[in-house]
């Protein structure tokens, strides 16, 4: 798994959450996306680095090129769509049945990437209220040894639709952002240099 996917993982984990994905891309529609917005570079925690750019406008798709220190940059695409009043985005894979998904926040200054809550989408799977099935981890063989992993939540869709049946978009997702990157700014042009008539006053 590249480094990319791989930190959606982890951030999962760390958050006391399993994965959960979708089998096509999350959300209603394409957003309209900005270039002045979508294009640029960012920073994130650990020194972590990565840059975004417009692949299609028309269907919303999006480069995302990230690279941790001593690491080969990772390149995913992601389709960038419209939930509610707020963006979506899906890793999008070729060799998955199901992709990587995330609520997605930008600015001219910040960019943040909300996990699934994926408690929730669990039990509404479990319960019938979400098309869709979980899988559980493979138990080692050793009784006494834990499982490795946690469970992986399959959504067979998820846009506004999904979300209402359970309180709303942002219920759906961490309140609080898993990865966070700050935009890289450009450095300020040189200072001109003073003409010589300046210089003698």
């Amino acid at each position: 798994m590249k480094a990319f996917r791989l930190a959606l993982v982890l951030v999962s984990l760390i958050t006391g959450c399993a994965v959960v994905t979708v089998k096509k891309p999350a959300g209603d529609k394409p957003a309209e996306l900005d270039p002045a917005l979508w294009s640029g570079s960012w920073i994130g925690a650990d020194s972590a680095k990565c840059a975004m750019r417009i692949l299609d406008e028309k269907k919303s798709v999006v480069e995302f090129r990230g690279k941790q220190p001593d690491e080969r940059e990772d390149v995913v695409t992601l389709t960038v769509n419209e939930l509610g009043d707020r963006l979506v985005a899906t890793v999008k894979e070729t060799e998955d049945e199901s992709c990587l998904f995330f609520r997605i926040a930008i600015s001219n200054d910040h960019l943040a990437l909300f996990m699934p809550n994926e408690k929730l989408l669990k039990e509404a799977v479990e319960k019938g209220l979400l098309a869709g099935r979980v899988i559980k981890p493979e138990r080692p063989k050793d009784p006494k040894a834990m499982p490795i992993g946690g469970d992986q939540t399959i959504l067979e869709q998820f846009g506004s639709a999904e979300a209402g049946k359970l309180g709303g978009v942002l219920q759906c997702f961490e309140p609080d952002p898993g990865l966070v990157y700050i935009r890289e700014k450009a450095p300020p042009p040189p200072a001109a240099k003073p003409k010589k008539s300046e210089r003698r006053k």
